[in-house]
């Protein structure tokens, strides 16, 4: 039972990292991504308690799911 929700929760974060990254560049494809990724680098989502980076909030969420995924520490049960 606890493998199956961590599962679920790598899932929801690679989910999330990847809609956001889509929504901002248009395409999931490695070029064109990378060759994108420093004009949206340094964009802002305003959240009511704080500003978080775009690029940041991207990569920890697709850390979250590969992490999750792969059973790794912090996600270990």
């Amino acid at each position: 039972m606890k493998a199956l929700i961590v599962n679920r929760i790598g899932d929801f974060g690679l989910t999330l990292g990847l809609v956001l990254l889509f929504y901002m560049v248009q395409s999931l494809d490695y070029s064109i991504v990378f060759s994108t990724a420093p004009s949206f680098l340094f964009k802002t989502i305003d959240l009511q308690i704080c500003e978080i980076y775009v690029g940041t909030l991207i990569g920890t969420l697709l850390l979250t799911g590969a992490v999750a995924k792969s059973a790794q520490v912090g996600l270990h049960t």
